[in-house]
């Protein structure tokens, strides 16, 4: 399903929703829309695990249509087209109606041994209040 559009769920069909290595797939013009709808269609739990910038990097935003510039090119072939840093992430959650549990990400961490974990940079686990 192209996520984009209407999502073809009910109201709060699940219990919760998880998407990996996802929003930054997202053009930033289509966040909005696709928050809301993954909001809808969750009952309580969003579980997210987000490519973001390493702390030496600039993050970026390319825009649909516009040419990629060269040297985004390999990230623009993998498909990452909102790439910014957790804080950008955090900011954009905390804006609506969830709570960032950190503690529930801290213990998934715990629980998961740090070799799977490697390049997982930002995990965020939001709880609908």
């Amino acid at each position: 399903h192209d996520a984009t559009k209407p999502w073809p769920w009910d109201d709060e069909s699940f219990d919760m929703v998880v998407a990996l290595d996802f929003w930054e797939h997202i053009y930033y013009d289509d966040i909005g829309f696709v928050y809301d709808e993954m909001f809808r269609v969750c009952r309580k739990w969003m579980f997210f695990e987000i490519a973001v910038v390493n702390g030496y990097e600039r993050g970026y935003i390319l825009k649909r249509g516009e040419p990629v510039p060269i040297e985004l090119e390999a990230n623009a072939v993998s498909g990452h087209v909102t790439v910014q840093p957790r804080e950008f992430w955090e900011e954009f959650f905390e804006s609506k109606d969830v709570f960032i549990r950190r503690d529930l990400e801290h213990y998934f961490r715990a629980l998961v041994p740090e070799e799977y974990l490697r390049n997982w940079k930002c995990i965020i686990v939001l709880e609908k209040w």
